[in-house]
């Protein structure tokens, strides 16, 4: 199929036609069912994890729910890229990783990054070939694939935290770090099949569009990005209600509100977007009425909270800018990437909530990007706004000129 075909609607929280499901219901009866899981499955090695972190002199008070999430996320990562892991060449790995931070400064370095990783990344880090070896469940395992996360480019924030579970996993003995990583990859199959029964009807166009983007991108230096499992989709997702939960007593302690969204929302993008820089952030300035952005603008006016533009979700790891007193954040992103956003936020910890977008619609996903949308009641739910009905309809996949990256 040619790449002109991409659908926008890799994932979509309204559902495929005739679809009487509801995400936000939906989700939050499956993050209630796996969190009783995921205690009774995994709550002993969590117990020992804490008391491991406690002897660091690590803070661990309300943050269970979070190492029960990372537990699941280990697994998922080691059965979805271990085989790759191991595949890969320690050399292969190394130039990689140095190609990831060049691409880190920006500029002239992140292009001819990108012209390197375009040509060599796919090739060197996720062969088709090595789709099926086999990882050692063992800390050296684990310590590879960091290495191999990190050298992506795509995964340092998730490799930044598992960074500390191979430092649990090494004065275990490697007897108890096999049976910890196998009973975790185990639990993470079982949560790849429930998920899919339960949150498959929102992520239907992801397997289409990873047969037709395997072929289409062939030179793009984020196809190991854009190629994610329809399991990382649901990882993410639980990601986002499990870290609303955890993140959400330092939110409401806030007085003041700002909702960062991504560029993808802008109705018109490229040069036609009339937006802002005020005090080094990008403001909407209501060129368009129909914009996303200039809409949720409009709502903040009247409930009393500020919108703000992110450019890319790598403006994140200036995480530092968004530590403000008193203020605290409602990220949005695409299901794909939330839960790398809501990382580098507690890294830094800012206070904040996160709203997914609809569907994805950026370059990344589409090469005729389309203008994203969110649902306005969760928005204004995680903003603590009692609204008697959604204020706003939102523009529904609308042709951007040139949508960038969430």
């Amino acid at each position: 199929m040619p790449a002109n075909q991409f659908t926008p609607t890799v994932y979509s929280l309204t559902g495929k036609p005739g679809f009487s499901g509801n995400y936000q219901e939906t989700l939050s009866d499956f993050g209630r069912f796996m969190r009783s899981e995921m205690e009774t499955r995994l709550g002993t090695f969590i117990d020992q994890y804490m008391n491991f972190q406690e002897k660091q002199g690590e803070t661990v008070s309300g943050d269970r729910e979070v190492f029960l999430f990372e537990a699941l996320m280990l697994g998922v990562f080691w059965n979805t890229y271990g085989g790759y892991a191991a595949g890969s060449g320690s050399s292969a790995i190394s130039l990689m990783q140095q190609t990831a931070s060049l691409r880190s400064h920006g500029g002239l370095k992140r292009k001819a990054a990108d012209i390197i990783r375009g040509a060599l990344a796919y090739r060197l880090l996720e062969k088709p070939s090595d789709r099926s070896r086999f990882l050692f469940p063992d800390p050296r395992g684990l310590a590879r694939l960091i290495a191999w996360m990190k050298a992506t480019g795509e995964f340092h924030r998730e490799a930044a935290r598992l960074e500390t579970w191979k430092n649990f996993l090494e004065q275990m003995g490697d007897t108890s770090a096999f049976v910890t990583l196998s009973v975790f990859r185990g639990f993470a199959r079982w949560f790849s099949h429930e998920s899919l029964l339960v949150l498959g009807p929102f992520t239907e166009g992801v397997t289409r569009f990873v047969a037709v983007a395997a072929n289409a991108y062939p030179l793009r230096e984020d196809k190991i990005s854009v190629l994610r499992s329809r399991t990382e989709y649901h990882l993410n997702m639980l990601g986002a209600d499990i870290y609303n939960r955890a993140m959400k007593p330092g939110f409401d302690n806030c007085s003041e509100r700002i909702v960062l969204l991504p560029a993808c929302m802008k109705l018109n993008g490229g040069k036609k977007c009339q937006s802002a820089i005020r005090d080094g952030s990008e403001i909407c300035t209501g060129c368009t009425a129909e914009c996303n952005i200039n809409v949720i603008r409009k709502l903040g006016k009247k409930h009393n909270f500020g919108v703000e533009i992110i450019r890319h979700s790598s403006a994140l790891t200036a995480g530092n800018s968004f530590k403000r007193p008193g203020t605290a954040f409602v990220g949005v992103a695409c299901a794909a990437t939330v839960i790398a956003g809501g990382l580098e936020l507690r890294k830094h910890e800012v206070p904040a909530q996160c709203v997914l977008l609809n569907h994805s619609g950026c370059r990344h996903w589409s090469n005729k990007p389309v203008a994203t949308s969110l649902n306005i009641s969760e928005l204004m739910n995680r903003l603590g706004i009692e609204t008697d009905q959604q204020p706003v309809q939102e523009v529904k996949c609308q042709k951007s000129e040139k949508t960038l990256a969430a």
